[in-house]
């Protein structure tokens, strides 16, 4: 499913379905109709997988949002909220491999996923405050459950930038490996009987936030994504 040219490839094989962002020119960056895409991918998948694999072609992971393709847009947040959504409350396991730079979006995705296998070049970043953006509740919220409010200050106020190794060291990253190694904890996972994995998912997944925003906070978010679209004219 997916040509090799769609900006999306998606194949099922047994228990293992792959969701390969499929734009290296433009270093994966995600645009409204890749996210419906995957989420309409994910949502569709057939009882007998067990598990996700998501990874990127060309040298990147994922460059984030595809600003030039209104990745600014409220459909483009709509849309990128509902595939996060659906990576993190499926009862399947949903890995990212990582084989290079995950930046914004690209990131976000890490965040939703259960397990994530980096190569040793990678890298990732969330970069809203160097670029002036706004990020939601819920990647903000999730970053700092999974790492901690100190390295979320630092990822999130600083723009600090995590290798691999790093990433494994404050629980961003599961792993340090290659692609073999990561159908490898594919095949691994994708053997255990599904109702406990399905069991452990959602009580892990059981978070009180949602990307939603407190009115205050949704009108900094108005107001920061309203400043950025008037610098990028």
């Amino acid at each position: 499913m997916g040509g090799a040219d769609a900006e999306v490839r998606v194949t099922v094989d047994g228990a293992l379905a792959e969701v390969v962002l499929n734009r290296p020119a433009k270093r994966n960056a995600l645009t409204t109709a890749m996210v419906d895409t995957i989420t309409r991918f994910v949502r569709g998948l057939p009882q007998s997988v067990r598990v996700i694999l998501v990874r990127g072609a060309g040298p990147a992971f994922c460059g984030g949002a595809d600003l030039a393709a209104s990745a600014a847009s409220d459909d483009f947040h709509r849309g990128l909220f509902a595939m996060l959504d659906e990576f993190v409350h499926q009862h399947r396991i949903v890995v990212s491999y990582v084989h290079g730079p995950a930046v914004g979006a690209g990131m976000e995705i890490m965040l939703a996923s259960d397990l994530v296998v980096m190569e040793p070049r990678a890298w990732c970043e969330l970069p809203p405050a160097r670029l002036g953006f706004a990020l939601d509740n819920w990647s903000i919220r999730r970053l700092a459950d999974i790492v901690g409010l100190g390295h979320a200050r630092s990822i999130l106020l600083a723009c600090k930038r995590v290798t691999a190794t790093r990433a494994v060291e404050i629980g961003l990253a599961h792993e340090v490996g290659n692609l073999d190694d990561a159908h490898a904890l594919c095949a691994r996972v994708g053997s255990y009987p599904p109702l406990g994995i399905a069991e452990l998912k959602a009580v892990l997944n059981d978070a009180c936030y949602t990307h939603e925003l407190s009115p205050a906070h949704q009108r900094l978010f108005d107001a920061a994504w309203a400043e950025a679209r008037r610098q990028r004219r």
